[in-house]
Parts: structure tokens; sequence; C-alpha cells
């Protein structure tokens, strides 16, 4: 859920005219390509001036307040037990498990080989007349 794409409308009536405050950009409030918000200070101090009640209430309404919707968003994310991080993080530390295991296994196999490789070797016969081959003795 993103803050470009997130909607809570709040309607006002001020002085005859209905003000609909949809997004934080209705507030002047924008997000940038490279993620952090800038702020038009001259929207959100017209919103501010002119509907004070409503930008309040679209930020602040325990139900439907932009800030509440924010916290049900961040503990949908971080949440150690069902949020995305929280899922990632038991993903990593299972692969890390396998990783170790697999490591262990291969240093064990690694060292019979070495074993083996230090054991003196055997002396080998002259060929066989008939066949040609090397008998191990």
């Amino acid at each position: 859920m993103g803050l470009r794409s997130t909607e809570w409308p709040e309607r006002r009536t001020v002085c005859g005219e209905t003000i609909q405050l949809e997004n934080l950009a209705s507030l002047g409030v924008n997000l940038n390509d490279d993620g952090t918000l800038s702020v038009d200070t001259y929207a959100l101090a017209s919103s501010l001036s002119s509907n004070f009640s409503s930008v309040q209430s679209f930020l602040q309404s325990a139900t439907s307040g932009f800030a509440n919707h924010l916290a049900n968003a961040l503990t949908g994310i971080a949440d150690p037990s069902t949020g995305v991080l929280g899922l990632d993080q038991k993903g990593i530390t299972q692969s890390l498990q396998a990783l170790g295991q697999q490591i262990s296994d291969l240093q064990a196999a690694l060292a019979v080989k070495q074993q083996d490789s230090h054991k003196p070797m055997r002396r080998s016969t002259p060929p066989c007349r008939n066949c040609r081959c090397f008998r191990i003795s």
C-alpha cells in the first residue's frame, strides 16, 4: 500500500464550499520518485487555514484517519509472526541454518578425504604376464 494510491476521503463543508481531502497530496504532501516526501507549504498552509478540522480529522480520526491506516500498514509489515519483515527474517534464518548444515557436511567429507590421502599407499607388484594389469599387494 503506497502513499500515492492510498485514499481516505474526508469531506467537509466550509463557507458553503465542499472540500474533499483524499490523500496527502491534497494537503500538499507529495511522495517523490526517490521515496522522500516534499511539502508544498502554500497548499498545506491553505488547507490548514481554511479547513483545519477536516485536516485534523483526515490525519487523526481513530477509525479512518491517515495515522490509523499508516499504523495498521506498518504493523502488517513489521509484525514478527505475520508481517513481511518477520516472514523474511524466518526465511533467511532457515536458509542460514541450511547453509550451516551444508558447510558442516562438506567439512566432514573433506576431513575424511584428507585422512584418506595421508594413509600410506600400497605397493603395486609388476603386471601379470597374461593381461598386463597391476596387482595390489
